[in-house]
């Protein structure tokens, strides 16, 4: 036996068998199924994607209707999830579709080939199914990876060279990807092993060659998000700025630019550019999106500049703050100098009176939004007092909520969006601004370096949450006495309990990052979900460490 080869231990085998129980045992039960679950999800009008509470709730309900073993459960969430996903793999291009197999499949004992970093390098000996069903599939062009699992995948289809997945895999190793699958809108079709364990497993090779070989007319358009993100960066240059606000008058103009213009992940432009792509299939978007979504980013950047003289903060983007590089009327008279600018663009966009309208009032409400809960935590900082989650919560919606819903919204209406979606995107939005600052707060409180929001008395959800735990005016009276983080950390260890407070936190961030998911259910636009989905899923990532800044 090779070094790298690890034999099951009898737990191994005792779960395996446990797993091969939640399969229907026999290949025409399981053909059966299959049918029964593609009508339903045609009666049920079920479009991609799915997020894991639906596949729960559609896989009990098949189970009820249908009259099933509860054990199939986990089993029949994957074959939901491939048949509300069938269709748009179907007419993906086999070039850009990838199959995934195990390499459990193999027989140890009698396979010759070799693994590096990137899996198996099948030898063709012919001692088990991989090396025919990999030749089939390249035969096809479909590209073929056997590892266990690979962040090659992710990367490719990050960067737009792979926009399916054929996964050969047990239930369980399904279900630890789902939660990946689920967040990335990643078309898929999943074969789980008719029986489990690390060695010499089994699969429905038909089950297979059928996802191999499907096919559809139109392939739909596929969006490059890491290559959209770059486009919109560039709108951003000097000469892209003057193309669209002409040259700077005067130096607050020269000032406002010049901030535009520096540093930025340009996320919310993006929201707005990607919404607009995906719906139009256009992927160069119109000038007129290109002033809404430029219209955002004066929005945002004028609230950063505003945000750091309110919070007395020093430093932007590793550099001093615009009021601290020039001085406190200069940076207050640049921030309104792009408000002005913002709605200058949206007056210019090339769009009807009735859209330029909507557009206005997403806009309008959004900054009244912005600038009231910001107010309500203004007020709070001069006479800080207990306050409850609800309440904190309420003040994200308004804060951080409302740049998200202008950006997304801006992008659907500059394509004819209706008041319909417009609204099922604003729960999208104010779910997943929520959601964001939450892990905003995570990440801030596990921090070592830096100053926290406790230290500080800044609005924090965990504060919120300590502070329901305890007595929670006493708690505020004695942060607002330290003098330093080490300070703080012994006051709320002496009179909170940090680790609910936490976990309370963490409670809600899933709670809203599972509602941005519900909010998306009634959009039937399959290509509009996906994209909102990814993007959700690559700003609500890795909480609550490695997180990524949206401004």
């Amino acid at each position: 036996m090779k070094d790298t080869e690890i034999m099951p231990d009898k737990h191994e085998k005792k779960q395996a068998k446990e797993t091969d129980s939640m399969i229907p045992p026999s290949p025409d039960e399981r053909v059966k199924l299959v049918a029964q679950v593609a009508a339903f999800a045609v009666e049920h009008h079920l479009n991609p994607p799915l997020s894991l509470e639906e596949l729960e709730e559609l896989s009990l309900e098949i189970i009820s209707t249908f009259k099933l073993s509860p054990q199939y459960r986990k089993w029949l969430m994957v074959i939901i999830n491939n048949e509300v996903w069938r269709d748009t793999v179907a007419a993906i291009p086999r070039e850009r579709r990838m199959l995934m197999l195990p390499q459990c499949l193999r027989d140890p004992a009698a396979c010759p080939s070799p693994v590096d970093k990137l899996g198996l390098i099948c030898q063709g000996c012919g001692s088990c199914v991989i090396s025919g069903l990999e030749k089939e599939a390249e035969d096809l062009g479909i590209m073929t990876l056997v590892a266990e699992g690979s962040s090659l995948v992710a990367n490719l289809l990050d960067s737009g060279q792979l926009d399916a997945v054929i996964g050969v895999s047990c239930l369980e190793a399904l279900e630890k990807a789902f939660p990946y699958m689920v967040a990335h809108a990643v078309p898929g079709i999943a074969i789980p092993l008719t029986q489990a364990g690390c060695v010499s497993t089994s699969v429905d090779v038909e089950m297979i060659r059928q996802a191999l070989y499907m096919t559809a007319p139109g392939a739909p358009s596929s969006i490059n998000l890491d290559a959209l993100r770059n486009q919109v960066k560039t709108w951003f240059l000097p000469e892209a700025l003057e193309e669209l606000l002409g040259t700077p008058a005067g130096s607050a103009e020269i000032v406002a630019r010049e901030w535009l213009a520096g540093n930025g992940k340009r996320w919310r432009p993006f929201m707005a550019a990607a919404v607009y792509s995906v719906l139009t299939g256009e992927a160069i978007p119109s000038k007129a999106l290109r002033q809404a979504a430029l219209a955002v980013e004066c929005f945002h950047k004028a609230s950063l500049i505003h945000d750091d003289i309110e919070d007395d903060d020093d430093f932007r983007y590793g550099k001093a703050a615009l009021h601290k590089s020039y001085n406190l009327p200069v940076a207050l008279n640049a921030g309104d100098s792009l408000l002005g600018e913002g709605y200058r663009l949206l007056a210019m966009c090339d769009v009807s009176d009735a859209v330029r309208s909507a557009m206005f009032t997403v806009a309008t409400s959004g900054h009244r939004n912005l600038c009231r809960g910001q107010g309500d935590e203004l007020e709070w900082r001069r006479n800080p007092t207990a306050l409850r989650v609800s309440q904190v919560i309420d003040i994200f919606r308004g804060k951080t909520s409302a740049a998200f819903d202008v950006a997304i919204v801006l992008g659907a209406l500059c394509t004819g969006a209706d008041a319909e979606l417009c609204r099922h995107l604003k729960s999208f939005s104010d779910s997943l601004g929520i959601a964001y600052q939450i892990k905003d707060d995570l990440d801030d409180f596990q921090n070592e370096t830096g100053t926290s929001d406790a230290f500080a008395l800044r609005l924090s959800v965990i504060l919120a949450a300590a502070c329901e735990n305890t007595d929670g005016e006493q708690l505020i009276r004695k942060l607002n006495g330290c003098k330093s983080r080490e300070e703080v950390n012994a006051v709320l260890a002496a009179e909170a309990d940090v680790d609910k407070a936490i976990t309370k936190a963490r409670q809600l961030f899933e709670h809203y990052r599972n509602q941005t998911a519900r909010a998306l259910r009634p959009v039937t636009h399959s290509g509009l979900k996906r994209l909102l989905f990814r993007i959700a899923g690559r700003i609500l990532q890795n909480v609550p460490k490695d997180s990524s800044s949206l401004n």
